[in-house]
């Protein structure tokens, strides 16, 4: 962050920032993955995706 900090003070810059993909094991709160195994999704798939939902609702 205090790179970040100056850098935007003094000279414009690139920063490239890439986000790990959720990986195994598949891990999230039961109240992320029943949303889509009601959708039909089997426990990992679902899984998958309440990693990604997890990660971004704050």
């Amino acid at each position: 962050m205090e790179f970040i900090d100056q850098q935007a003070l003094d000279t414009p810059y690139f920063s490239y920032i890439s986000f790990n993909a959720p990986h195994g094991p598949y891990r999230a709160p039961e109240e992320y993955i029943q949303p889509y195994q009601d959708q039909g999704l089997n426990r990992t798939m679902a899984s998958f995706y309440a990693m990604i939902t997890r990660r971004w609702s704050g």
